[in-house]
């Protein structure tokens, strides 16, 4: 009689290959997870900044200029602005730098893209910087506030423009890094199909 043997089935620090399969399948599900929050953190403050920006050009100054809004009210609408743009500037930061990151590993890029990006990034200071300006307390930032409507269309036009670059460079294609093993056996599987 043969003696009984349990299937090789069960976790997978038990069974051999399938523990490598599933390795790889959780990896790569980590490394997505982090990039969908990732992304998420970057596109919830972008919304945060254009929109808030778009709101306070088109409906909240000129209103506040219409009926003569009180100091006091608009202070208190600044400090609370002013909380909400450095927090979604930082993460902007974060994100920004995360998800370049990761691109710059998985994904070949070439003059054009960069140079996109670059477009992006440096507008990306400027908008940090001219909104940071203009919901700060300082004189500088009271200097602004006297030409808030011309800093709040720059603004606006500055948001618009990296929207659209970061728009046309998600679908901008640029070919996947292949790794070098895998870059031969297409190589070898190209070689085959053209001699035969």
């Amino acid at each position: 009689m043969v003696p009984f043997r349990p299937l090789n089935i069960g976790p997978p620090s038990i069974c051999g290959s399938y523990r490598i399969r599933y390795e790889r399948k959780c990896k790569m599900e980590v490394q997505q997870i982090l990039a969908l929050v990732f992304r998420w953190i970057h596109i919830i403050p972008s919304m945060i900044l254009v929109g808030g920006t778009i709101f306070l050009r088109c409906s909240l100054v000129p209103a506040a200029n219409e009926v003569g809004g009180s100091d006091e009210v608009r202070e208190a609408i600044r400090r609370r602005w002013a909380k909400l743009v450095m927090l979604s500037v930082l993460l902007l930061l974060v994100s920004g730098v995360y998800n370049f990151h990761l691109k710059a590993v998985n994904y070949k890029m070439d003059g054009t893209y960069l140079a996109l990006i670059a477009i992006k990034v440096l507008l990306a200071l400027a908008v940090f910087y001219l909104v940071a300006v203009v919901s700060g307390r300082s004189s500088m930032a009271r200097r602004f506030r006297e030409k808030e409507i011309f800093w709040l269309n720059v603004l606006c036009l500055a948001m618009i423009g990296i929207v659209c670059i970061a728009g046309y460079v998600k679908v901008f294609p640029i070919p996947e890094k292949v790794e070098p093993v895998e870059q031969a056996r297409l190589v070898v599987d190209s070689y085959e199909d053209a001699t035969q």
